[in-house]
């Protein structure tokens, strides 16, 4: 009877061992996917931030006293993605490796309405990141980066 009694009592310890590393495999798989979740949003924003940052670059050099062998760029907004075929796309493109082209909106806008040396630029870029496990990691979020700079020549 002693003996019937110890069985029980491990395999009652056995069930009690399941649930636990269940329970515990569950809470560190969702801390994992968490910090998976932050790390890719980190990512795509900071690649966001560099695009618009290069995407001005190439701006602030093509105003109007721009060199021969390169085209003035504005005073007309663009606005398109990051998978155009324009020099400004093709700026940003080679960072946003987290993200299809086609879903990374660019707009540069030249907010002194002309091309000359000292007049202002924004450019804006934005994606709408959808978390991995959507529901459990929150909703689709709306990344954006923005930068202000002067046309240089």
């Amino acid at each position: 009877m002693n003996r019937k009694l110890n069985r029980c009592a491990v395999s009652r310890r056995r069930g009690a061992y399941t649930l636990e590393v269940a329970i515990t495999m569950l809470i560190f798989l969702g801390a994992l996917l968490a910090m998976l979740e932050f790390a890719l949003v980190s990512l795509r924003y900071n690649a966001l931030g560099e695009s618009a940052r290069r995407i001005a670059r190439v701006v602030i050099v093509r105003g109007e006293q721009a060199t021969p062998e390169q085209s003035v760029l504005g005073p007309t907004a663009y606005v398109g993605t990051a998978d155009d075929s324009s020099d400004i796309a093709a700026a940003a493109r080679e960072l946003l490796v987290t993200m299809p082209p086609e879903d990374v909106d660019i707009r540069v806008e030249w907010l002194d309405a002309d091309t000359r040396e000292g007049d202002r630029v924004s450019i804006q870029l934005s994606y709408l990141h959808n978390p991995i496990l959507p529901g459990l990691l929150g909703s689709a979020k709306t990344l954006s980066a923005t930068t202000v700079t002067r046309i240089v020549h």
